[in-house]
């Protein structure tokens, strides 16, 4: 994706995402389910995780099938050779 203008893009979803961070948590479940349908309509892959986790080795191990990678507990990512 090319980049944002500020002025021109000023009303886009993604731009207001990650403006402040690329993390966002949302309250309301209808605007998630919202942003969420916007982003995929746009072609972004959204990924879905069950984030009730209580053991932080249970959180690395679904983020790492998640996003098809090798999570590690400093939460550093690393794709390995084939990826």
């Amino acid at each position: 994706m090319a980049g944002f203008d500020r002025v021109r893009d000023a009303g886009r979803i993604d731009l207001r995402l990650m403006s402040r961070s690329p993390a966002r948590l949302f309250r309301d479940r209808e605007e998630l389910d919202d942003v969420v349908a916007w982003l995929r309509g746009q072609g972004y892959h959204v990924v879905d995780v069950d984030a009730s986790w209580t053991i932080s080795g249970h959180m690395f191990a679904d983020l790492s099938s998640a996003f098809h990678a090798c999570c590690h507990e400093n939460f550093r990512v690393s794709r390995g050779r084939d990826g």
